[in-house]
């Protein structure tokens, strides 16, 4: 509750009383990790998440468990959040190619709203395709390419090929009060 409210002092104190009970890492609850990681990541504190992160990792290889994607998605989502891009690309980079994990389309979604942050609109489109690929892109993954196609003035135009695209597909309601 404390890192979902972003208190993060909080968070490390509940954090460093649930380590030192007997038992340490093995009695912390998994959500109770990816909590702490993303209430770090979100107050822009990416040395203290990554850190969090290796300790469960390291706590993950000696029980032969292997760490949940979801994890790193919180910890991608809060750097997303709290905008610190280059640490969520290399965040990304990490997922897919040490872990070799699938990203979910809540993290592509967050990937690609990165990409829009930037205004790279063709590493977002590349990353929607590659998705899309897989599954049937969510509305929040739809809705993000469309803000992201819009930072450029060339991919304009193609924000509203993909709007109509998603509209006709039922993907995207569109009703009275949409606008």
């Amino acid at each position: 509750a404390a890192a979902g409210a972003d208190d993060l002092l909080r968070a490390r104190r509940l954090c460093l009383k649930l380590l030192t009970l007997d038992g340490g890492r093995e009695q912390v609850p998994l959500a109770v990790w990816r909590s702490l990681i993303c209430a770090h990541a979100r107050a822009g504190d990416v040395d203290g998440a990554f850190g969090l992160l290796g300790t469960l990792e390291r706590a993950s290889e000696g029980s032969g468990v292997e760490l949940p994607v979801d994890v790193f998605e919180v910890l991608i989502v809060g750097l997303v959040d709290s905008k610190n891009l280059p640490a969520a690309f290399g965040a990304f980079k990490r997922i897919r190619t040490w872990a070799l994990a699938e990203p979910s389309q809540r993290l592509y979604a967050a990937m690609v709203r990165a990409c829009g942050m930037v205004r790279d609109p063709e590493q977002a489109q590349q990353l929607f395709e590659e998705c899309a690929a897989r599954e049937q892109p969510s509305p929040e993954l739809y809705e993000e390419l469309i803000v992201a196609l819009t930072t450029k003035r060339r991919t304009t135009r193609a924000a509203f090929r993909t709007f109509h695209e998603a509209v006709s597909r039922g993907t995207i309601i569109v009703g009275p009060r949409a606008f």
